[in-house]
């Protein structure tokens, strides 16, 4: 918990780290007090989601590599699930049903807004205003789901027993005169936070184990990619699992290189829409309206986004340079 403090929420990356250095030793101490070998277990029973996706891929990465040098059974388990039932642990005999409050912990700036009358559910808002740039994706049936932005020295913004109503609050932003529907609607819960970073590997194998998704690396979730960096991983990892004959050990080599220059590409993405979107004073808004006006006549200049939308090997590698980001962001080197 000390270590998340500063930020004001959870930090993936190391909540990841402390799954990692602490797993082991914690298996170790548990077997001990069961007085068991791996060989008197059932099963490897571990969290397979939802929850905080970096913790996650640990455990359960862990479970496998037991199953794998076992052969016994994996058991995968609903996170929420698993905390509803743990009281049985310590009660054997809870009978259902019995009342239960389940608190789940918050890993990002986001708040579902329900109640929020007239905002179409086709329509979705980002925009950067003053200190706080906003996002807006409707989810049907008068609720929106919204994130907010802001400085990392104001980390404890919006904490306290309001801060879902003062986050919300934040969205009434002249630029965006339909946000006035977003703060008549009601928190649905609490607001959760994390901060902005990303994180990666050079080589995400090793023998006897190849790692996908946020286990390889993460992008900044400002451009939210999550699911299909982790998509694109599995289809990669399952060809190359099927191209080679059985007992054969696939070379995971070439998966490294693809991921490694993807990542490069969506991290350069991600930098250049942080600067735009995420920062905030006087110089930071003239940068955004002076790339606006320069966009008209350019429409080349936001050509990097497309590593977004349609993929990051889709846009010229010529856009993923220091170059074109001096261009874009209006920086003097890219007069030189």
């Amino acid at each position: 918990e000390d270590h998340h403090r500063a930020f004001g929420g959870v930090v993936p990356e190391i909540a990841a780290r402390a799954h990692v250095n602490h797993l082991d030793r914690l298996i170790a101490q548990a077997m001990r007090e069961a007085g068991l070998s791996y060989d008197e277990l059932d099963g490897i029973a571990a969290t397979a989601g939802p929850g905080l996706l970096g913790g996650v891929i640990v455990g359960l990465t862990m479970a496998k590599a037991i199953v794998l040098a076992t052969g016994k059974p994996l058991i995968a388990v609903n996170h929420l699930e698993g905390h509803a039932l743990s009281p049985r642990l310590a009660y054997p005999d809870l009978s259902f049903p019995y009342l239960l409050l389940l608190v789940s912990g918050g890993h990002c700036q986001l708040l579902l807004v329900e109640g929020v009358e007239g905002w179409p559910e086709d329509t979705q808002a980002i925009g950067t205003e003053g200190d706080f740039g906003f996002l807006a994706f409707p989810q049907g049936e008068g609720r929106v789901r919204v994130y907010g932005g802001f400085a990392l020295d104001q980390a404890r913004r919006f904490q306290g027993p309001d801060g879902a109503r003062r986050f919300l609050d934040a969205f009434a932003v002249a630029c965006s005169p339909a946000n006035a529907k977003l703060v008549a609607g009601r928190p649905a819960g609490p607001v959760h936070a994390f901060i902005n970073a990303d994180s990666w590997t050079e080589r995400p194998y090793a023998p006897g184990v190849v790692l996908v998704g946020d286990a390889a690396g993460w992008n900044d979730p400002i451009i939210g990619l999550g699911l299909s960096i982790t998509y694109r991983d599995v289809r990669i990892v399952s060809d190359l699992l099927k191209s080679v004959p059985a007992g054969r050990v696939p070379d995971f080599s070439s998966y490294a290189a693809e991921r490694a220059e993807r990542m490069r590409r969506l991290r350069f993405t991600a930098r250049i829409q942080a600067a735009l979107d995420m920062e905030f004073g006087p110089q930071a808004a003239a940068r955004r309206k002076d790339l606006h006006d320069r966009a008209l006549l350019d429409p080349g200049l936001k050509a990097h986004a497309f590593a977004v939308m349609a993929g990051p090997e889709t846009v010229p590698a010529e856009l993923f340079t220091e170059a074109h980001r001096a261009r874009v962001l209006g920086l003097p080197e890219a007069a030189e």
